[in-house]
């Protein structure tokens, strides 16, 4: 049985008696918007077990005056994992990792010591990667990678050619655009991201392409391909300029946060509740972070958010 705990009755951290299941209750003002895990009792062999649902969920959203979860509006919803698991060995993007204690070994602990490029696989991009003295990873609210995501689906752009702002005016078409946007190519399912080819054949944003996702007005962008020609021009061998990159030149040098390298947007539909938040690296240019997408479930009476419970 599923249960939903109810904001009024759920402090900020509770424990199940059982020590198992653990739930948390996450308001935030500024956004409206409260996340709340479901817990489901188990039973198995003789007793009933507890835990906490991996891809079970509800959304609500608060109204203006609402402060303790009076009027609530619970909406069921499935979370989907958006981020590239992280290998030991890339071609690209190695680790150098280590073992400092192995319970195999006697040590009281298995600790894992790893180093590994802040801007590789699922990763986000703070102003500080392209412009001097401008905020870094720590310096953002987390705030800032978190909220109402509107996916723009260009997924019928070849392997190798430009996304254009007609592209881009064709999925955005009979939607209201959300000030985060998720571009969508499918490109984890047509190249594989330990190839070379996940970068060399890839399509990519155009100048054009950027100044239309600049015009929109969003505070974060997300891509599920390698969106900058440039990066597969640098890895021919070709010489390439600080401007050649032109998300990170036209998006990122303007303000616009950067998400980078994400997958599985094909199962998304045109809006979803983005959670993002990067590592809280001090001084960080970029850094991993664990990409989700909340996805109201289309049975779902009160499937969709209306425009009073708009971000």
């Amino acid at each position: 049985m599923e249960r939903l705990l109810h904001p009024a009755h759920l402090p900020q951290r509770s424990h199940h008696p059982h020590g198992a299941a653990r739930t948390a209750f996450l308001p935030r003002r500024h956004g409206r918007v409260l996340l709340r895990i479901a817990v489901r009792d188990v039973a198995a062999g003789s007793g009933a077990h507890h835990r906490v649902l991996h891809r079970r969920a509800a959304l609500s959203h608060r109204g203006d005056r609402d402060d303790r979860g009076q009027g609530v509006r619970a909406v069921g919803c499935t979370v989907h994992d958006l981020s590239f698991e992280i290998p030991v060995e890339h071609f690209r993007w190695n680790q150098e990792r280590s073992l400092t204690q192995c319970l195999d070994a006697g040590d009281p602990f298995t600790t894992t010591t790893f180093t590994m490029s802040a801007h590789g696989f699922t990763h986000a991009d703070a102003p500080a990667h392209v412009v001097a003295k401008s905020p870094t990873v720590e310096a953002l609210d987390a705030s800032a990678w978190i909220g109402w995501a509107t996916v723009l689906d260009v997924s019928a752009v070849p392997a190798g050619a430009p996304v254009e702002p007609e592209d881009l005016a064709q999925a955005a078409a009979g939607v209201t655009l959300r000030d985060i946007l998720l571009i969508r190519t499918d490109w984890e399912l047509r190249r594989d991201v330990g190839t070379e080819a996940y970068w060399l054949d890839s399509p990519h944003l155009s100048s054009a392409a950027a100044r239309w996702l600049v015009d929109r007005g969003p505070r974060l962008v997300g891509f599920d391909f390698p969106q900058d020609r440039a990066i597969g021009d640098a890895m021919r061998g070709h010489t390439v300029r600080p401007t050649d990159f032109v998300t990170h030149d036209l998006l990122l040098r303007r303000g616009v946060l950067l998400l980078e390298y994400l997958r599985g947007l094909s199962a998304l539909p045109r809006e979803v509740f983005l959670v993002a938040a990067p590592l809280k690296l001090a001084a960080g240019d970029g850094a991993p972070c664990r990409a989700v997408a909340l996805c109201p479930d289309p049975d779902d009476p009160d499937d969709h958010p209306d425009e009073r419970h708009r971000t």
